[in-house]
């Protein structure tokens, strides 16, 4: 069995007295999670930084086409749940990643904007029979035409690839789109948007999918 040490989070080493082992550094990042700061390094200094003068000027097509090629190398799900599609990692290992995503404050922003606000913690609370019933939503049950001024263009429960089933909806217009699923370990119901617009676009998207998620749920 591999050793157990106590290590304390946080800013705890400001106020309490503590010993070398119990403080976590760059020595001690394992080689998983080297690999993929390693992986968001290499993305930066090939991809990012040759396209700078274009993300400064808000080229957002450019900005688009980089966070997709993110998403290739599994950058954008870091830290979403296995059983949304994620890879469910550690603290760490995101931590390690956006440093080295860092290296460009104006891709950072806008990778930070999608993970943090457009992916992980948009939560809107409901009961256990919700989520059941989210999970087994059909889009014959979304009424709603347009989202965030745009007419919705697809309405899936199912992968278009392989037909697997998703766990919940995902709405489409041409500049955006949210996903809204169960949580499988938490009395919640999770929305997940993007928009290729901007700030204001993805707002809009985040506050009219609870409406629509609301009036599906209601129909059901």
């Amino acid at each position: 069995m591999a050793p157990v040490r106590e290590v304390s989070g946080g800013g705890a080493f400001l106020i309490r007295s503590l010993n070398p082992e119990q403080l976590f550094t760059r020595e001690d990042l394992s080689d998983e999670q080297r690999l993929f700061g390693q992986t968001a390094a290499e993305f930066m200094r090939q991809e990012v930084l040759p396209n700078e003068a274009s993300l400064y000027a808000h080229d957002w097509v450019k900005t688009r086409e980089l966070l997709k090629k993110a998403a290739d190398l599994d950058l954008l799900r870091l830290e979403i749940p296995a059983e949304y599609g994620g890879l469910g990692l550690d603290k760490i290992s995101a931590a390690y990643v956006g440093e080295e995503i860092a290296v460009n404050p104006s891709f950072a922003g806008s990778l930070g904007t999608h993970t943090s606000i457009g992916t992980l913690p948009i939560v809107y609370f409901g009961t256990p029979a919700q989520k059941a019933l989210l999970g087994k939503l059909s889009p014959d049950q979304v009424t709603s035409t347009e989202l965030a001024g745009e007419s919705i263009q697809q309405i899936l429960s199912h992968a278009p690839g392989n037909d697997q089933a998703i766990g919940g909806l995902k709405v489409c217009t041409e500049s955006g789109w949210f996903a809204a699923r169960p949580s499988g370990t938490e009395d919640v119901y999770k929305i997940y948007a993007e928009s290729f617009k901007g700030a204001e676009h993805l707002s809009r998207i985040q506050e009219e999918a609870r409406a629509v998620v609301a009036d599906a749920l209601g129909s059901g």
